[in-house]
């Protein structure tokens, strides 16, 4: 596929799945093996479609009102794209052992993703102020806290 063709792929990710929580395009969009690499987990998750749809269900239950904006997208010849985003949402339901707070939080990342055959089989994301988001939230518990400054100072713990 043309860098144009993997753009959309990933920007229907965000759109269609993040936005309008739409599951079904999981199916369509993502292989049936699929790798994330996230702050949020220890190391590599290997999954499915599947775990993908259950992830996105927990942040859109926790953030029923989440808006996720593409600020920039930048792609290669090697079925790679690299996605720059922004977000908001109400934290109005329990994600990672954080009450509701019902605090409107923004927040900003970055996503890069790896297509094969047209499907996303691989992404790594970056989200700024994480840490900083979940301290306003104000719900964070200590060692979630610690788990997570570990992870940033000493990442092989």
């Amino acid at each position: 596929m043309s860098a144009e063709e993997n753009k959309a792929v990933v920007r229907r990710f965000f759109e269609e799945v993040v936005n309008e929580g739409n599951l079904n395009t999981v199916d369509e969009i993502f292989a049936s093996h699929f790798v994330l690499h996230d702050p949020r987990y220890d190391g590599p998750c290997e999954g499915s479609p599947d775990d993908v749809k259950t992830i996105v269900e927990e942040i859109r239950t926790a953030f029923p009102d989440v808006r996720v904006n593409i600020e920039h997208q930048i792609a290669d010849e090697n079925d790679s794209v690299a996605t720059r985003w922004t977000g908001t949402g109400a934290h109005e339901g329990e994600i990672d052992s954080i009450e509701p707070s019902h605090v409107q939080v923004e927040f900003d990342g970055m996503s890069f993703s790896h297509l094969s055959a047209g499907k996303i089989d691989e992404t790594w994301n970056v989200m700024e102020d994480r840490l900083e988001v979940a301290e306003l939230l104000k719900r964070l518990p200590p060692a979630f806290r610690c788990r997570i400054i570990c992870h940033i100072c000493r990442p092989c713990c």
